[in-house]
Order: structure tokens, then C-alpha cells, then sequence
């Protein structure tokens, strides 16, 4: 089990690397919530004897993976999804019956209603 030492070192290195418009905003707003967290937990009034210390400012390892996946990878495939269905377009040599079949797999993944798509 990695202490809270690690943690911090292994955020702070992840939420260092990241670039571009949306991956280099996320890190920027960890960051800043990770430090706000820390430094108002080193005034935090102590706790009673035996009791649990405040919950950790910067995420456990696995928190980080969890949170990263759900941000960056196409874990919301509904979104993704009504994006390729806002500008699909049959080509010129594609068969209608393999447009239609990627239509309608778009539509299904996107969950969307009938009358929007």
C-alpha cells in the first residue's frame, strides 16, 4: 500500500505531464484543488486522540487511474458517439446499406432518440 507521500509524488508527476487545450487545463485544476486541499488541512484544528487524521488533499494512486479514465479515455462513448453522428455523411462510393449499418450503430452507442437522429 503506497503512503501519502507517494501519492503526492506520483499526482504531482502525472498532473505535470499532461498538454493541448483540454488535457493541459485538467492537470492545472487538479493541481490548484490538490494545493488549496493541502494547505487548508496544515491549519486544520487536530483531531481527537485515535481518530482518523483529515482525508488526504491529492488522490491514492488508484483514484488517479480511475479519474484519468473517465476524463481522457472514451469511457463516454455516448459522447463520442453523437459527435461522429452530428458529421456523418454517406461518401461517394459507400454503399447505403454500410452507411445506414454505421448510422445506426452510432445511434445506438449515442443513445439518442429517433427524432434526433
Amino acid at each position: 500500500m503506497m503512503d501519502g507521500a507517494n501519492d503526492t509524488t506520483v499526482a504531482a508527476a502525472v498532473f505535470s505531464r499532461p498538454t493541448g487545450p483540454k488535457a493541459g487545463r485538467w492537470p492545472q485544476v487538479c493541481l490548484d484543488q490538490c494545493m488549496a486541499a493541502t494547505a487548508a488541512l496544515a491549519v486544520a484544528p487536530p483531531v481527537a486522540p485515535g481518530v482518523p487524521l483529515h482525508p488526504p488533499a491529492w488522490p491514492t494512486r488508484a483514484d488517479l487511474e480511475a479519474e484519468i479514465e473517465n476524463f481522457f479515455l472514451p469511457g463516454n462513448n455516448q459522447e463520442w458517439a453523437r459527435a461522429q453522428l452530428l458529421c456523418l455523411h454517406q461518401g461517394p462510393r459507400q454503399c447505403s446499406n454500410d452507411f445506414l449499418a454505421q448510422f445506426e450503430v452510432l445511434k445506438v452507442q449515442s443513445q439518442c432518440m429517433d427524432e434526433y437522429a
